[in-house]
């Protein structure tokens, strides 16, 4: 049955709803199946068509003229790393592109669009953005992250048309600069969200005309914006009183000073990511503590900070939900478990590559933090003793990450065998290079089957038997990684293949 028979079967057609396409229709989601789609759902408002790589301005086109009531759509590209190995042998098609013919006529014809992501759409220029302020005066958030060919002039036209937006996210934008920051502070005064991430060209001069016109900004990301220092940080604590997001990651010139003044300054923040900048100290981790006690989320990582800090957060940080330590070279068990006593809220935390990390670490974990979901403890000194005493308390992860862990056989089916038997909700494992084997996989395909991800790379101790368990239990897996896996033959990989014809497995 063709996807408008299956509509019509379900008395869709006249209707107004959302559709969001699952992972595993992705690969069979062409220009023909939109079609299809289109023509059974004209009142659709909302359509999420993310990493469907092989529609192209045609389908984009044939959407636009069905649906003109549209109001959402998602079509950005977030899997640009993830390419499947086995393409060639597999015979699977090259992703399909859309450009600005394609966003240029879903604006013409869908004039209530508000919400528009087209991340990472490389094709998209100025032109699409001059169609959308033309057509789209609607709009309230709009996603071009990483469409590298845009610059000021599009963004200032959006800034001048589109004076109800709300958000927007430029990010890796390299020739947007300063100029398209000051026409959208003067023009779009209600807006709340902006992420400028590795926009070079931006400095302080630029955000600060974003913080004098735009108070209702409620969050903001200038990561790896270099140039940005502590004086954006002191205009942002003047007036934006409403902010509660934070994110100034590996800008190098921020400092605890900075910190201090807008941290003191806006009280609603409950998330913030100084991770990777080499001037804030234990000083100024020391002033967001005592300035957020509400603070849920937490990212540190690759900071020079040692236990010290990590009692303060676990003293007063009782509202924590997330917390970030990776590469902090200095932390011990000690700081663990002042943050496993001091957060019972957590539900996820990475301490990977902190090699003063033991297994005593995820025994505290397992006894004070029963809400853990996402555990990376990649690269640590850690062993199944260690895994064992975390399942044992926390019964609910659902993400473990424990790479790299194959010193005198530290990580074995025993770990995997012990979260089998204890998390039921596990759907994303990594264990590459660790001493794991078939037996330990067919334990974990019996017990999680709601497992998505699993990367078993560079582990000796599998081979096809490993695939076969997979695919007969976990029918909802997505993904593997399987590179480097000398057991696993090519016989294997179309075996899987048959059983999960939609599966991507990364292999050589």
């Amino acid at each position: 049955m063709n996807m408008l028979k299956y509509l019509r079967s379900r008395n869709l057609m006249s209707r107004t709803y959302t559709i969001t396409l699952a992972p595993p229709m992705l690969p069979d989601f062409h220009d023909s199946t939109l079609e299809d789609l289109a023509k059974g759902c004209p009142f659709l408002q909302s359509l999420d068509l993310a990493d469907c790589k092989h529609v192209t301005d045609q389908g984009i086109i044939l959407l636009a003229r069905a649906c003109r009531q549209l109001q959402q759509f998602k079509f950005s590209h977030h899997d640009k790393d993830y390419v499947e190995n086995l393409q060639k042998y597999l015979d699977i098609p090259c992703p399909g592109q859309v450009t600005n013919t394609g966003i240029a006529n879903l604006s013409e014809l869908c004039k209530n669009l508000q919400y528009l992501d087209i991340a990472r759409c490389k094709h998209i220029s100025d032109h699409a953005l001059f169609s959308l302020a033309r057509n789209c005066k609607a709009l309230q958030h709009l996603d071009i992250s990483y469409c590298s060919n845009v610059t000021d002039t599009g963004l200032k036209a959006i800034a001048y048309h589109c004076r109800k937006l709300q958000s927007i996210c430029f990010c890796d934008c390299k020739l947007v600069t300063d100029h398209a920051l000051f026409t959208l502070a003067r023009r779009c005064k209600a807006l709340q969200h902006l992420n400028i991430s590795s926009c070079r060209n931006v400095t302080d001069t630029g955000l600060e005309a974003i913080a004098d016109h735009c108070k209702k900004l409620q969050s903001i990301s200038v990561c790896k914006c270099k140039l940005v220092t502590d004086h954006a940080l002191v205009s942002l604590a003047k007036s934006c009183k409403a902010l509660q997001h934070l994110d100034i990651s590996h800008c190098p010139q921020i400092t605890d000073t900075g910190i201090a003044i807008i941290v003191d300054a806006c009280k609603e923040i409950e998330s913030i990511n100084v991770s990777g900048c080499i001037l804030i100290s234990e000083t100024g981790i020391h002033e967001i503590v005592l300035a957020l006690p509400r603070l849920k989320h937490l990212n540190l990582d690759n900071l020079n900070i040692t236990d010290a800090s990590l009692a303060h957060i676990g003293g007063s940080c009782h509202s924590l939900e997330t917390i970030q330590l990776h590469s902090c070279k200095e932390i011990t068990d000690a700081g663990i478990q002042a943050i496993a006593l001091g957060c019972p809220l957590l539900t996820g935390i990475s301490i990977s590559s902190c090699e003063g990390i033991t297994d005593e670490s995820l025994a505290s974990l397992g006894y004070g933090c029963r809400n853990l979901r996402r555990v990376d403890a990649s690269g640590c000194d850690i062993s199944d003793p260690g895994i064992e005493s975390l399942v044992q308390g926390c019964h609910h992860i659902q993400e473990i990450i424990v790479n790299y862990c194959s010193d005198d056989e530290s990580i074995t089916d025993d770990s995997l065998i012990s979260l089998a038997r204890t998390c039921p909700d596990l759907r994303y494992l990594e264990v590459s290079d660790c001493d794991i084997s078939d037996s330990g996989i067919a334990c974990l395909a019996t017990h999680c089957l709601e497992i998505r991800y699993i990367n078993v790379s560079y582990c000796c101790g599998i081979t096809d038997a490993c695939l076969l368990s997979l695919a007969d239990e976990c029918t909802k897996l997505e993904r593997i990684d399987a590179r480097k896996c000398k057991g696993i033959t090519l016989d294997g990989i179309y075996e899987i293949k048959i059983l999960l014809p939609k599966l991507k497995i990364l292999y050589c």
